[in-house]
């Protein structure tokens, strides 16, 4: 019995009748803006894009050679701005963290 027998720390996987699972079809998307922001060790990038489902932005964290990304359609991004203004003023008014 070799190593491809045994279940995954995730569960028995079985492999699929194609040998690999298919991807859905990529989604053209235009670039409008992207902004890059660096923070300690990590880089923030925001990409303002459009598909044919409409406007998004993207925003994806880059550190230690790893990604992850969220996406918020644009629809959201006044709700996502105000949130953010609330906790900027809520980060100022607190006490500085203990060093």
């Amino acid at each position: 019995m070799n190593s491809n027998n045994h279940p995954s720390a995730y569960g028995y996987q079985p492999p699929h009748p194609y040998g690999t699972y298919p991807q859905p079809p990529r989604v053209p998307e235009v670039m409008l803006k992207e902004l890059f922001v660096q923070v300690e060790h990590k880089l923030f990038v925001l990409a303002l894009k459009q598909n044919e489902r409409g406007r998004f932005l993207r925003l994806t964290e880059e550190a230690n050679n790893r990604h992850t990304t969220v996406i918020i359609p644009s629809t959201g991004l006044q709700e996502l701005h105000q949130a953010l203004g609330e906790m900027i003023a809520a980060s100022d008014s607190l006490p500085p963290p203990p060093a």
